[in-house]
């Protein structure tokens, strides 16, 4: 039996709640906390995989961005 984790948020703003949703995150409860409402979401956490493969696409984007950044500055 494996048990799920979970990542969790709050949010101030029901405006993004359209993109949040398309990220994976799902609505679980709203409070109104003095005056202002509170959204708290979940979604389950990434695997141990995922995550190593999220940080390495991450590592790959700035080495990206960095390279690019050098050869500009190389080629002024």
């Amino acid at each position: 039996m494996s048990l799920s984790k979970w990542e969790y948020r709050i949010e101030h703003d029901a405006a993004s709640l359209n993109e949040l949703g398309e990220q994976g995150w799902e609505l679980v409860a709203v409070t109104v906390v003095e005056g202002v409402e509170q959204l708290y979401l979940k979604r389950p956490a990434p695997s141990f995989r995922e995550r190593l493969t999220l940080d390495q696409r991450e590592e790959v984007a700035r080495q990206a961005a960095f390279s690019s950044t050098s050869t500009k500055e190389v080629s002024r």
